[in-house]
């Protein structure tokens, strides 16, 4: 946290592993859908989980909060900001890769809702 080289390193590999784990999840939903949806289930509950221990942590876990704010109240919102885009963001692309599975599944066996004729 003290080498900016170091965080900038840090930052950029954190950035580069999310890239990668986007683009193997939408790679998947045409295939299996379910592997995308059990990448997301398993990393969301991560992310939530981290998100909780930054927020409730009675102590600063890492860092030093660099921009003159206290440091365990800046660690804290960083939790609450991660605890607010984790259900936006990994249950919103829950939901659209579940969508967009079933109406693969729909359309290759021909299947069709109750109530639906076509």
């Amino acid at each position: 946290a003290h080498n900016p080289l170091g965080m900038a390193a840090m930052h950029g590999s954190l950035f580069l592993a999310a890239v990668w784990f986007w683009r193997a999840v939408i790679a998947e939903v045409d295939r299996e859908g379910w592997k995308a949806l059990a990448a997301l289930l398993l990393t969301g509950k991560l992310f939530c989980l981290l998100g909780v221990l930054l927020t409730f942590a009675p102590r600063v876990i890492f860092g030093h909060g660099g921009h003159g704010g206290q440091p365990l109240d800046d660690q804290q919102l960083a939790g609450l900001v991660m605890l607010t885009a984790c259900p936006l963001v990994y249950v919103g692309a829950a939901v659209v890769i579940t969508r967009r599975w079933l109406a693969a599944l729909r359309a290759a066996r021909g299947w069709t809702p109750a109530g639906e004729h076509g």
